[in-house]
């Protein structure tokens, strides 16, 4: 499921904006980590706001309490306002394993932390991208393989079918003869079976 999600956020132009993203409770440790120069990887998805307002609502930063303001200059944000619930939110995902180095560290009265961030390239890769050209092909030789068993599956139902309604009838022929002639009829094991089971004894 990751790979099919960020294979379609792959496919949404990246963004170079200013961003935020509010959060409440950090702990003090935490906060050591962003120390100015500090370069990190934010290994989760990241939801972030176009803009400022939203970020700061209470929803996500609220008025009270430890918490903190992220203003993160972004690179390769993903505007997925049109695939959102939360249309007004003017959201911008931030993909895994995106890196931050650390611009400016505020501490604010009311016990707010202002953190200003700046997205910087990695080389590492979170996963192969995968081709809309190459996922199309292989999509369609998907479903010709599904086809075809398919038809071979409806092909050998109608064929079995139409093979035992032909042994039926000539058992119920033999029935009333002394003799069941087999001879040139080609037989599965399983007809071979049913011709044991039900005629032979019927002869004796």
């Amino acid at each position: 499921y990751l790979k099919l999600i960020i294979t379609a956020l792959s496919r949404l132009p990246s963004l170079n904006l200013t961003i935020y993203r509010g959060v409440k409770g950090i702990i003090a440790s935490e906060h050591e980590k962003y120390k100015v120069g500090s370069e990190l990887v934010w290994w989760g998805f990241s939801s972030c706001s176009a803009i400022r307002d939203i970020s700061e609502n209470d929803h996500f930063l609220g008025q009270t309490g430890a918490r903190t303001l992220f203003v993160i200059d972004c690179i390769k944000g993903k505007n997925i306002q049109n695939h959102s619930r939360f249309k007004k939110e003017n959201e911008i995902l931030l993909l895994p394993a995106t890196h931050v180095k650390v611009i400016s560290y505020e501490q604010q009265p009311n016990n707010l932390h202002v953190i200003h961030l700046q997205e910087i390239e990695s080389s590492d890769i979170l996963l192969e991208s995968v081709s809309a050209e190459k996922e199309i092909q292989d999509l369609k030789k998907m479903s010709i393989r599904k086809t075809k068993l398919r038809t071979l599956i409806i092909s050998s139902m109608i064929i079995g079918h139409y093979r035992n309604t032909k042994l039926k009838a000539y058992m119920q022929q033999c029935k009333s003869e002394s003799e069941a002639h087999l001879n040139g009829r080609r037989l599965s094991n399983s007809e071979v079976e049913v011709v044991v089971q039900k005629l032979i004894p019927e002869k004796k």
